[in-house]
């Protein structure tokens, strides 16, 4: 299972300045908001078509953008778990 923060976000005017692979984007308009957490998004124009699909975003280009940064915790199965896991896998 893994558990994501999200940090308090910060405003950008272009949301081409954010770096998905190690930001997080939350994208807000009229129509609501969507966050997009560090590589969920491959790049920022994925993250726009997106919003997009879903009709948060129009071409009237009434939202705003804002960057956060993200803190992840993962929870890792047990060491005897894992070997027994992995011994599954290699015997396929």
């Amino acid at each position: 299972m893994n558990v994501s923060f999200a940090g308090r976000p910060e405003p950008v005017a272009d949301p081409m300045e954010v770096a998905p692979a190690h930001e997080g984007l939350l994208i807000t308009s009229g129509r609501g908001s969507i966050a997009f957490l560090p590589g969920e998004a491959r790049t920022i124009s994925w993250a726009l078509r997106e919003a997009r699909r879903v009709g948060l975003l129009d071409r009237s280009g009434d939202a705003s953008y804002q960057r956060f940064q993200v803190v992840a915790l993962k929870d890792e199965p047990p060491i005897a778990h894992r070997a027994e896991h992995e011994a599954k896998h290699d015997a396929r």
